[in-house]
């Protein structure tokens, strides 16, 4: 399912659609993501929909491997010792064997591009 537009607007419509109750994200560390990120859990939460964000692709959180003065590091030479001095993250969850979209999911306008540009 393919959907444009504001993030929140767009997922909100996109669980009423669907009869979603949990919607899952990785976070960004930008301010503006973050910033973005709280309004729609709050956006979500208020319809009663358990929205849950995690770290994604990052090894470690932004503002976690912080120096002597509590600060981030902005040196890489110091920081990277500091990344090998932290607990090793808990391995992934293996893959699913495979996906199943639900029997009841239609193509929309955007997927039909979508695939045609493939082709």
């Amino acid at each position: 399912m393919v959907r444009r537009g504001p993030t929140a607007e767009a997922l909100v419509a996109l669980a009423a659609e669907t009869g979603a109750k949990s919607i899952f994200w990785n976070r960004r560390g930008e301010l503006a993501a973050m910033a973005r990120d709280r309004e729609l859990e709050r956006r979500l939460r208020e319809r009663g929909i358990a929205a849950e964000s995690g770290s994604g692709n990052l090894v470690f959180e932004p503002r976690t491997i912080l120096n002597a003065n509590g600060k981030p590091y902005q040196v890489f030479t110091a920081f990277w010792p500091a990344c090998l001095a932290m607990a090793c993250p808990e391995d992934p969850k293996p893959a699913p064997r495979r996906l199943r979209a639900p029997g009841w999911w239609r193509w929309g306008r955007e997927s039909e591009k979508l695939w045609r540009r493939r082709r």
